[in-house]
């Protein structure tokens, strides 16, 4: 779910809303800023996306609470690897340094996610690119190989956004760059939002 900006977006179109989130703060910080919603057509989770367990009990809960059966878009931003660590908590997956590991959790996570999908219906994945060990790795190309091998979809499209002045980024450009120019590596001004269909 992140720090709720597609909640807020939700709230503006009058659309109900399911997040989740293994943050507890992140949580406690979107939950602060809808305490005076009057819509209240949202449900907030804390909870490992990648557990099936705790997340099949979390959705139920959650569609039974907005009385709708399946979800019409879904929307996930996952960590890139273990750049930005979130949280200490080991399934967390900005613990993960090791690209296999991570995409075969992330898959996990995807395979929960659409199973509440309605099928014909649309997801998005925002996710940028890595740099490790003197090289690039395309992460988001690596996750759009997994979900294509993965799962019955089509790939609708492919959104390049650049996230330079992005008010989460303001104030680390000269970290950034003293990093880039110290490591020998260009600096990320982009993250991509692949654009999927659900097939089957």
């Amino acid at each position: 779910m992140g720090s709720g900006t597609t909640l807020f977006e939700c709230e503006t179109l009058n659309r109900k809303f399911i997040g989740c989130d293994i943050n507890s703060e992140i949580l406690r910080y979107v939950e602060q800023k809808m305490e005076k919603s009057p819509q209240k057509r949202f449900r907030i989770n804390e909870c490992d996306v990648s557990n099936d367990r705790l997340f099949n009990n979390a959705m139920k809960q959650s569609l039974s609470k907005l009385q709708i059966e399946k979800v019409q878009l879904i929307i996930a931003h996952p960590p890139y690897m273990d750049i930005v660590k979130f949280t200490p908590k080991p399934e967390d997956l900005s613990q993960i340094g090791d690209l296999t590991e991570f995409l075969c959790k992330f898959t996990q996570v995807m395979r929960n996610a659409l199973t509440y999908l309605e099928n014909k219906k649309y997801f998005g994945i925002v996710i940028g690119d890595v740099y490790k060990k003197s090289e690039v790795i395309p992460l988001a190309f690596r996750v759009l190989d997994s979900i294509k091998q993965n799962f019955k979809v089509k790939l609708k499209g492919i959104v390049v956004k650049n996230i330079e002045g992005n008010r989460g980024k303001l104030g680390g450009s000269n970290i950034w760059r003293y990093r880039a120019l110290k490591s020998d590596y260009f600096i990320f001004k982009h993250e991509y939002i692949l654009i999927f269909k659900k097939e089957d």
